[in-house]
């Protein structure tokens, strides 16, 4: 759901098929906790890399998930994931499997997280969080004024 300033509220939904994949990221720095500000790069199997920034907002009085998400459309992996945290430390991962929320703290490899109610999860069959980032996926929206 979303509005703008002086405008209706918004319902947007994924009504595109399956077949797409995801990867998300939860960020857990040292000093401080949370690392508004670091960068993550991943690395598709063909070479296309996508980068995302770990921001708490993008706007007045706005919020958002604060994971790092990306749609990887027909990927079901990468194979690289490198953190670079706000102090300028860069950390590299991989190969990681798509479709799961992976928890990186600095220093550390990543550890897949399981899902929280309501979440997507391979027993499901879910593929994609419900986000406007998602690569390759349609998204209608509905004005509720």
């Amino acid at each position: 759901m979303t509005q703008t300033h002086r405008g209706h509220p918004q319902i947007f939904w994924n009504r595109s098929g399956r077949g797409n994949h995801w990867i998300r990221f939860e960020l857990v720095g040292g000093r401080p906790r949370d690392p508004m500000g670091a960068r993550v790069a991943v690395t598709l199997l063909g070479g296309t890399r996508r980068t995302a920034w770990r921001l708490p907002n993008q706007g007045y009085q706005s919020s958002q998930d604060p994971r790092v998400f990306f749609g990887l459309g027909r990927d079901a992996r990468v194979s690289a994931v490198e953190v670079t945290w706000p102090d300028g430390l860069r950390e590299s991962h991989g190969p990681l499997r798509a479709d799961r929320d992976y928890r990186i703290h600095r220093g550390k490899r990543p550890v897949a997280v399981p899902p929280a109610d309501g979440e997507p999860s391979e027993e499901t069959g879910r593929r994609a969080p419900n986000t406007s980032e998602a690569a390759g996926r349609l998204f209608h929206w509905r004005d509720l004024a």
